[in-house]
């Protein structure tokens, strides 16, 4: 009984010791926004053509601060984005606001997409949830 009491807790402090090596990788690999004036780009689609684009000059640091700055998004219910630029997107119709960063959709969403000098956001009113 005493071997697998020892086992056992050799097996929770391997574990407790990976966790703490996992938390520390993912906290020096991880993007930190950067304090100060950014220029980005920001452009809004919907149906299919640019409704809005400009390069905005913001001290904000996640893309969610840049869409309030600009006055273009309402945030909608669990934060999600609803409007932009005066357009709901209908959830009936299977609508929704998907954001990108320098060309690769963001995964976690405006609160955490950090702002970078000389970045580039697209908002896009895309159609169909098949392709999430």
């Amino acid at each position: 009984m005493q071997k697998q009491t020892k086992t056992i807790l050799i097996a929770i402090a391997v574990l407790v010791i990976l966790a703490g090596a996992f938390t520390a990788v993912w906290l020096v690999t991880r993007d930190t926004p950067a304090e100060g004036e950014k220029a980005v780009y920001l452009q809004v689609v919907a149906d299919g053509k640019t409704v809005w684009a400009e390069t905005v000059h913001t001290d904000a640091l996640y893309l969610r601060g840049l869409l309030e700055e600009t006055g273009l998004v309402t945030a909608g219910e669990d934060a999600f984005i609803q409007t932009v630029n005066g357009r709901t997107a209908d959830s009936g119709n299977q609508e929704w606001w998907c954001l990108t960063q320098n060309g690769e959709m963001l995964m976690g969403g405006a609160d955490e997409a950090v702002i970078e000098d000389g970045g580039r956001f697209e908002v896009t009113l895309t159609i169909g949830y098949d392709g999430w």
